[in-house]
């Protein structure tokens, strides 16, 4: 004869009730799916920010000022933008107080057409004073990037020593840059003379690039500030200092991906108030089906207590009911939601205009055990509402009550 301890009775007593369970799984499976969804955005959005300042590698940037968004969504999704100035400005801009560097940078949009390879963000930098690319490349091993040589982001499908068509001048792929995260694993940076031939071409000037100099368009002015001066302190100096009458504006790094932060911040708001939401409904629904099962089951805890069982082993079966539950749903909840976060992932991505998901195990496994928690815990108030309602009654009363 098979041993009942108070695991084994609360798993028959829920398997007898297979409806009443199910529901219960259910309830739990939606708060745990929604918790781990909610958190993978909000994580993978706030690490894209912070990548995406950090990788920059500027404290200051330059850009024409309505193309301020246009340059963040380059930064995070690898959108294609163009967009330029006169090179006069940089001039101006180089000699102000506090500014330790300054380089430009020019942007283009290639095609998805018969002249392009791939619609990617072109990037072109001033090897004499740039300061943001030179670096990766040295970590390739590239001391110098010719002519008619790229430089191309992780994301892209080509290799080292391809060839590129862009605007129908092929070239020559020199390195591919380690995986960063961000927008710039979409992107194929050259020097300035690359860039200056393929706007020359006929390619180009017929897709909106005629009326544009090659000579004197920039994009950005990329700027790093010495260690005595402030990022808005030379920020302001040039808004200010250039006059209302100047078509450009400095931002900060994080003033540039000011828009982006702020909608992370709106999400995790937002998200934080549906899972407290989602958290009530759960321990509130769970409460009431305990409850409701609890009046048609007083006849069979009375007997128990009434043949020996004690209170404490009554409480370890409600306690066992409530926890293998709320575990049950919580394990389904969070491998449906993963699953179908992985399986929708390109979407996902596309929508909400980030490079990536988060790729932390530390993340995932502080999230598993969070959702995990909170899902037990609704269980548990669920199992107290319970324990309540037995425990409070003699046993005697307890089979009147529904023999009545």
């Amino acid at each position: 004869m098979k041993k009942l301890n108070i695991v084994s009775i609360g798993l028959t007593n829920l398997k007898r009730q297979g409806g009443r369970t199910m529901v219960m799984i259910i309830f739990s499976f939606i708060l745990s799916a929604s918790l781990l969804a909610s958190g993978i955005i909000k994580e993978s959005m706030h690490q894209s920010v912070e990548k995406t300042v950090n990788r920059m590698g500027a404290d200051v940037i330059v850009v024409p000022k309505e193309y301020a968004t246009n340059y963040s969504d380059a930064l995070f999704s690898g959108e294609q933008c163009s967009f330029y100035f006169d090179k006069s400005w940089y001039s101006q801009v180089e000699h102000i107080e506090g500014i330790e560097q300054a380089s430009p940078q020019l942007y283009l949009a290639s095609l998805s057409a018969d002249c392009c390879s791939e619609p990617i963000q072109l990037i072109a930098f001033e090897p004499e004073t740039d300061f943001i690319v030179q670096p990766w490349m040295k970590k390739l091993g590239i001391q110098k990037l010719n002519d008619d040589e790229v430089i191309i982001g992780n994301a892209m499908s080509a290799e080292v020593g391809d060839l590129y068509k862009f605007f129908g001048k092929n070239v020559k792929v020199a390195g591919k840059l380690e995986r960063t995260g961000t927008g710039y694993d979409h992107c194929a940076f050259m020097n300035f003379h690359t860039a200056q031939s393929l706007m020359q071409t006929e390619q180009a000037k017929n897709n909106g690039l005629a009326d544009v100099n090659p000579q004197s368009a920039i994009s950005t002015i990329m700027i790093r500030v010495d260690k005595d001066t402030s990022a808005s302190r030379v920020s302001n100096s040039i808004n200010y200092g250039l006059g209302d009458s100047s078509p450009i504006k400095a931002y900060t790094a994080n003033g540039i991906v000011s828009s982006v932060a702020d909608s992370v911040a709106s999400f995790s708001a937002f998200t934080k108030v549906l899972n407290y939401l989602l958290l009530v409904m759960a321990v509130l629904a769970i409460v009431c089906i305990f409850t409701i099962t609890i009046v048609q089951r007083k006849t069979e805890f009375g007997v128990m207590i009434t043949l020996g069982a004690s209170k404490q082993k009554l409480i370890g079966i409600l306690v066992t009911e409530g926890l293998v539950v709320s575990l049950d749903g919580g394990i389904l909840g969070m491998l449906a939601s993963g699953g179908m976060v992985w399986a929708f992932r390109d979407v996902i991505l596309t929508k909400l205009e980030i490079p990536e998901l988060t790729s932390s195990i530390v993340f995932y496994a502080r999230t598993a055990v969070e959702c995990l928690g909170v899902s037990m815990v609704a269980g548990l108030l669920a199992s107290i509402c319970a324990i309540v309602a037995i425990t409070k009654g003699e046993p005697l009363r307890l089979i009147e009550e529904v023999n009545a």
